[in-house]
């Protein structure tokens, strides 16, 4: 249960299985369960267009890595989550990448054994080839947070492709 009354989603509280949690409190039982695989935070959404699109499929434990992968992706080359700024010099990214730094950072350690990793090498990782040549012109640039996009992710058949819906 949503209480709608809170204005920072992060100081929301959700009831699951008689238990109150937190967004941040879910999102970190989410990674311990996932062993920090930070690629499941793509995977999920927060209902706004600010927020990673859900899979038009469930998550399955035979089809999970490519899952991840696929969201991953998805995510980095959606402008309303990850944007480069020639001019300003600068890579906008989706807030959550920002203020779960350290999860992205362990990622990186545990997946590829980086011992001193930066985000920008999180992203180069996570990314489709062609978004890691568009990142590698903006090598030096300076993270700032994109401005977050609060409109509900509204679906309608009529506005999508049938072969990828915008969910939820």
């Amino acid at each position: 249960i949503y209480d709608r009354s809170i204005a920072r989603i992060e100081e929301a509280t959700f009831s699951v299985d008689g238990r109150v949690y937190t967004l941040p409190q879910i999102e970190a039982r989410m990674l311990e369960a996932g062993s920090g695989d930070v690629r499941a935070l793509f995977a999920t959404s927060r209902g706004a267009l600010g927020t990673p699109r859900l899979a038009a499929e469930p998550v399955r434990p035979g089809t999970l890595e490519r899952q991840l992968a696929t969201a991953a992706v998805d995510a980095l080359n959606n402008p309303r989550l990850l944007r480069i700024d020639h001019a300003g010099r600068r890579i906008l990214v989706w807030q959550v990448m920002l203020t779960r730094k350290e999860d992205f950072l362990n990622y990186l350690r545990t997946r590829r054994r980086v011992a001193n990793p930066e985000l920008f090498s999180v992203l180069l990782d996570l990314a489709s080839p062609e978004r890691r040549r568009a990142l590698q012109s903006a090598v030096g640039y300076t993270f700032h947070v994109v401005p977050f996009d609060r409109a509900v992710n509204n679906w309608s058949a009529g506005t999508v492709s049938p072969d990828r819906p915008i969910a939820p």
